[in-house]
């Protein structure tokens, strides 16, 4: 008894030490603060900044998640909103893609104006709040250009499938045509349920420069979408097939 009585007394005069040495330490969990700058992409303007404070030591690095949801679908709250109503009726959605956000602070300062994160987001006007946004990109596979893009709104988007009706040839602005790759690992060519940020929603399809051959014939399959045999729920997928003639059988 007496030999724990003198332990537990040399164990707090030893945290008492520490605490009164290098109190900054001993407080692992001060509370810093982090600014969100929340940035339009096509205008650059700082439309809302949002001060955070966090659980974290300075000289630690602190990294902000891109998305909400976590591996058992608990909402983080370390995350980026995945969108933000403005004051005009705009929605921002947030661009994970673009290559300006700045997500990470490498080394957290006491001093807060030192602490920044810039997450850019682009503006939409929707006929609903309860809209989303599709993203459709077609994409010179060579090049990586951008060849075409498109912009659809899909009315009270929750629960619902997406699919695009693909172009096999296409052709750019100034006349140039492409052939679809159907067979290009890189492809999105559906949306299985869509989600609330665009940019969830993004259908990326990959061409070639090229265009149909002499007396090349393609034929486009729809795969029908269908819950039971009364309701008719639209495709969700299109497929090409491809290497045949004008003239030939053809059959599935």
């Amino acid at each position: 008894m007496i030999n724990t009585k003198k332990y537990l007394f040399f164990l707090i005069s030893f945290l008492l030490v520490v605490l009164y040495l290098h109190p900054a330490s001993a407080l692992a969990a001060n509370k810093i603060m982090v600014s969100y700058q929340c940035i339009d992409e096509d205008t650059g303007e700082i439309f809302k900044v949002e001060h955070r404070n966090v659980d974290r030591m300075t000289g630690r690095p602190y990294t902000v998640s891109q998305t909400q949801k976590g591996e058992y679908g608990y909402c983080k709250e370390e995350a980026v909103s995945e969108s933000i109503e403005g004051e005009n009726g705009e929605i921002y959605m947030f661009d994970f893609e673009s290559p300006k956000n700045v997500l990470t602070i490498e080394s957290l300062s006491e001093n807060p104006k030192e602490n920044v994160l810039r997450i850019y987001y682009k503006s939409y006007r929707l006929k609903d709040s309860e809209n989303s946004v599709v993203i459709v990109s077609c994409i010179d596979e060579d090049s990586n250009a951008i060849i075409k893009t498109e912009d659809i709104e899909i009315e009270q988007y929750r629960q619902k499938h997406f699919s695009y009706d693909i172009e096999f040839i296409l052709k750019d602005e100034n006349g140039l045509s492409y052939r679809y790759d159907s067979e290009c690992s890189k492809k999105c060519e559906r949306i299985v349920t869509v989600q609330q940020n665009a940019f969830r929603n993004h259908i990326k399809l990959y061409y070639k420069r090229g265009e149909l051959g002499e007396k090349e014939a393609i034929v486009s399959v729809y795969r029908e979408l269908r819950y039971n045999v009364s309701e008719d729920l639209g495709y969700y997928k299109k497929e090409f097939i491809e290497g045949l003639k004008v003239g030939d059988d053809f059959y599935l």
